[in-house]
């Protein structure tokens, strides 16, 4: 029989079995992920001939000796190849009881196992270098000795830190680094064990449980944990664990009363943890329509949520309005701050930085995309677990858009990339109750880019030259942004040896930042007592940048010297609004409130400076002048003997003596401690200015 189109078009059409349309929809799965999967391969390698800097989410093959990159880029290719050519079945998940299901099985030794292999691993292959978050500064402050922990938002894991460190013996930087160390590696490891007990929650079958782990173990997230001097890891460890806890509440039923105690503590290790209350207050509020096939939202929960919503709108405006340190928290919303102008919640330099921080957590997340848009629709009841993911992302999401990262995302990635988490967590879900399965070869190639995108931004770090220079890549990218960058880049150079390069940094930071060279001629003007000749000059820089913290502080230094005492507070106000834990500026803070006789003010700021460090001996003689002020000898000398008990012979001390005793007319104190303070006091600045204002003592 001759076929022609009319034959054709009579034939009778084949009827369709539910397995067969299952196996057609399918295929057609397969080939749409196959393109994303190609397209995935691509943007990965496409940075070993050419430097994408704006796509630092995926670039980081660039950055890698070739004799590196060469090979991962090669395996990722190989792997992906090879998992559509030699692939299993493409309708089949791996079974129950293959080995690599054991991962995801009901007994919780496997993930045991695969925890403590990383926990050793992380410990083994520790970061050398600190580029990325404020790793450089928290050593530092951590090394200073006695004090008060500084970072406010993330108190519960710096008092974590500080517990390690008073372990391991003196406070110096030393234990600094091994302390954060310590608590990156171990947060690391209980981490990786929380995160496959969650692909179990996630998961409807194995292959899904399979794909859920990982997505989820093999991200760029696991910089944290090898020995990443930050705060962020304990709150992975803490949040993963409020998730599984709520998971299993969701599915199983638990107590309500774990996912708030494991709320506080996530809350503990960072406040963003805020972020994730609708979430829990909707599992204590809905339990029984969770569990259910009832609608998961009353008509009640809708309007509570709208009004409270609305509340918080409301107050988040009235704070930004109000509060400065609240306000430079966040973002404009067109046109960012004159510093960086281009840097603003609808721009798209941030726009495209969370895209780039999303394949940072998740370098796979474009192969999850193509399988979330290509997967089969199937008639279910309301899902209690994506109704608990969508709730926890609605809070994460818009700390993530709104929030300034201040030195730019590629470099505070650390503090934003846990608000992706649920929604991660929300896409797998989506996946897993969408289709019938996830097949091998899905696996196979999901696995590959997983380990190649995760592992290859982890190496960048663990080589020092390839972490210079991916960081160099990106203080260029932000411009302005990030102006201590470019000083930690050129200490950097400088302490290893690489005089060249570290005046090249600094060459760089000057060139992009003329600005501080007025600063600086300011500072000459103050120094030389022509405050008249540095105000103008003062006034303009902080004209063109209000909000600049060093520019505030040198305009409100000269107020106070000109003595305009109340736009010199504001000025210091503000500027300690910026700057909260600058040591200078509070100081001169303090002392401008004892020139201007508010003793109990000046006393309240410099105290709670000299509790942040009481081994700074200049805000010391700053209390003890305002207790002189006040006629409180008797505090003013036990706070010099308690100098001189931690560093004998300080001159500081000595000057306070010094002062108490001509108060008191006591002449012969007062001259056998100026012969002291001459004895030890030749390293100090004003060493000449004290001789001269006390040198008659020693006629």
């Amino acid at each position: 029989m001759v076929l022609t189109l009319h034959n054709l078009r009579q034939a009778p059409k084949p009827k369709l079995t539910p397995t067969s349309a299952r196996a057609i929809i399918l295929d057609m799965n397969n080939r749409l992920f196959m393109a994303v999967a190609g397209a995935t391969v691509i943007l990965f390698i496409l940075p070993l001939t050419v430097n994408i800097r704006f796509l630092w989410g995926m670039n980081h093959l660039h950055y890698l000796p070739t004799a590196v990159a060469a090979p991962l880029a090669l395996l990722l290719c190989l792997g992906a190849g090879a998992a559509f050519a030699f692939g299993a079945d493409r309708t089949r998940a791996p079974g129950e009881k293959s080995r690599v299901a054991q991962l995801v099985s009901e007994s919780p030794w496997p993930a045991v196992v695969v925890a403590l292999l990383m926990t050793g691993l992380f410990w083994m292959l520790r970061a050398p270098v600190h580029f990325l978050g404020d790793g450089y500064t928290n050593i530092a402050v951590f090394g200073q000795g006695e004090g008060s922990l500084c970072k406010w938002t993330s108190y519960g894991s710096m008092l974590i830190v500080r517990m390690v460190q008073r372990l391991l013996g003196p406070l110096n930087e030393t234990s600094a680094r091994q302390a954060f160390q310590l608590v990156s590696v171990l947060s690391g490891g209980a981490t990786v064990f929380v995160l496959l007990r969650i692909a179990r929650q996630i998961g409807t079958d194995i292959g899904t449980r399979l794909l859920a782990s990982l997505v989820l173990l093999f991200s760029g997230v696991l910089l944290l944990f090898f020995g990443y001097a930050e705060f962020y890891p304990p709150l992975w460890a803490f949040g993963a664990l409020f998730f599984l806890v709520a998971l299993k509440t969701v599915n199983d039923s638990r107590s309500i009363w774990w996912v708030w105690v494991s709320l506080a503590l996530t809350v503990a290790m960072h406040l963003q943890a805020l972020m994730l209350v609708p979430a829990a207050l909707w599992l204590t509020v809905a339990p029984r329509e969770k569990r259910t096939g009832r609608p998961l939202f009353t008509r009640n929960h809708l309007i509570t949520g709208a009004v409270v919503a609305v509340a918080a709108i409301v107050g988040f405006v009235w704070l930004y309005n109000r509060h400065l340190a609240f306000e430079v928290m966040f973002l404009p919303l067109f046109e960012g701050r004159p510093q960086s102008p281009a840097y603003a919640v609808f721009s798209v330099k941030h726009l495209i930085d969370i895209l780039n921080l999303v394949l940072v957590v998740c370098p796979a997340v474009l192969l999850l995309t193509g399988l979330r848009l290509a997967a089969r629709r199937r008639s279910a009841p309301p899902d209690g677990v994506a109704t608990f993911l969508l709730l926890a992302s609605a809070g994460t999401v818009p700390f993530l858009l709104l929030v300034d990262p201040v030195f730019g995302m590629g470099r505070d990635w650390d503090l934003v990339a846990f608000t992706l988490l649920p929604v991660l967590l929300w896409l797998v879900r989506s996946i897993s109750v969408r289709a019938k399965t996830v097949s091998s070869r899905v696996l196979m190639v999901t696995a590959v880019v997983a380990v190649v995108g995760s592992g290859s931004y982890v190496a960048v770090n663990s080589h020092p030259p390839s972490a210079a220079q991916r960081f160099e890549s990106l203080l260029e990218f932000y411009d302005r942004k990030d102006r201590s960058g470019w000083s930690i880049l050129a200490d950097y150079y400088r302490e290893s040896g690489q005089s060249r390069r570290a005046s090249e940094a600094i060459a760089q930071m000057k060139r992009r930042f003329p600005e501080y060279d007025y600063l600086e001629e300011a500072y000459r003007l103050v120094n030389a007592n022509r405050y008249q000749e540095a105000l103008p000059i003062a006034g303009r820089l902080v004209a063109k940048n209000p909000y600049n913290a060093d520019f505030l502080q040198l305009l409100g230094n000269i107020q106070g010297k000109l003595g305009d005492f109340g736009d010199a507070e504001r000025l210091y106000e503000d500027a300690v609004a910026l700057k909260p834990y600058n040591v200078g500026i509070r100081n001169e803070l303090g002392q401008l409130y004892i020139t201007y006789g508010r003793y109990d003010k000046g006393l309240a700021v410099l105290k709670r400076l000299r509790d942040f460090n009481p081994q700074l001996t200049h805000v010391a003689e700053g209390v003890a002048l305002a207790y002189i002020r006040k006629g409180e000898y008797h505090s003013a000398l036990a706070l010099a003997d308690s100098i001189l008990a931690v560093s004998p012979h300080a001159p500081g001390a000595y000057l306070i003596r010094i002062a108490v005793a001509v108060n008191r007319g006591d002449t012969a104190t007062a001259r056998t401690n100026l012969r002291l303070f001459v004895e030890y006091g030749k390293g100090r600045s004003d060493y000449e200015a004290m001789l001269r204002y006390y040198g008659a003592l020693l006629d």
